[in-house]
């Protein structure tokens, strides 16, 4: 259990560096620095534990998978840009809903009724985290994309699923991470035009954090995980990033912690736990 744990920590922790490192690296640069290093140290490591392995599945679906990728990346950091890095935690904390969801259409994973109630319970939280005019205009868009990668996220999740069961998630991953690179070349480059990066010591340690240890680490971490543990357990580790960032942000960045995201955060995690529970 400490591999999920740790890598939950490690994820709740991005959404606060990397907001702290919008002022020095924009959203896609760091989305972009973070894809390059994250799945250059995955195709080392693949070449490093491959013993000659093809990986042809891996292969064949990183376009795909690396589209998912970067569309995730980007709707992400934008809206942690846009909102506050403790909400870019708790509606990332939303994607195992998501999985459900998109699960029961493309791999007849139909959700039973707790699930369909603690979807319930996630969606009057939202409600609850956006009304109340807590949230400005800037504030509100940040969350429509962050809601867009939480499903895009779901979407690469279920659709790497075959690969994944048949190959395993390393090279999976890093074919993804490689393809999404290059995808998010395009976006980054215009993104330059206006908001340029500078390089210093803060923009160092802000890409190496992304790519080393939010990406490689952490997703190396999370599916040694997945393979000791029932899917189930190692979902409910997801409600370490919201706390995590909720605390970060708060001590680091300053940001306040309304009533209305207190309340609603609260039944965003009640409902992905009733969701991820189950009994043996």
């Amino acid at each position: 259990m400490l591999f999920p744990l740790v890598s939950s920590v490690l994820w709740g922790a991005m959404y606060v560096v990397s907001k702290y490192g919008f002022s020095t690296v924009p959203p896609l640069a760091a989305g972009f620095s973070r894809c390059a290093i994250g799945g250059a140290a995955l195709l080392i490591a693949l070449r490093l534990f491959s013993r000659g392995r093809a990986y042809p599945q891996a292969r064949r679906m990183g376009p795909r998978l690396g589209f998912w990728v970067a569309l995730t990346i980007v709707a992400q950091f934008l809206g942690t840009d846009l909102a506050d890095a403790h909400l870019g935690a708790l509606v990332g904390s939303a994607a195992p809903l998501a999985t459900i969801a998109l699960g029961a259409f493309l791999l007849d994973e139909r959700p039973n009724a707790r699930q369909l109630a603690g979807i319930a319970l996630a969606a009057a939280g939202f409600v609850a985290v956006i009304g109340g005019g807590a949230l400005d205009a800037h504030g509100r868009w940040g969350i429509v994309l962050l809601l867009i990668s939480a499903v895009t996220w779901a979407i690469f999740t279920v659709d790497g699923a075959p690969a994944v069961r048949s190959e395993g998630a390393l090279p999976v991953s890093a074919w993804a991470a490689a393809w999404g690179c290059v995808f998010l070349v395009p976006p980054a480059l215009v993104e330059a035009f206006f908001r340029p990066t500078t390089f210093d010591l803060r923009a160092l340690g802000v890409v190496l954090y992304l790519g080393l240890v939010a990406t490689a680490l952490a997703w190396y971490l999370w599916y040694k995980g997945v393979e000791r543990l029932p899917a189930w357990l190692v979902s409910l580790f997801f409600f370490v990033q919201p706390m995590v960032a909720s605390l970060l942000g708060a001590l680091w960045l300053g940001e306040r912690l309304t009533r209305n995201f207190l309340a609603g955060g609260a039944l965003v995690l009640v409902g992905v736990a009733v969701c991820a529970w189950e009994r043996e």
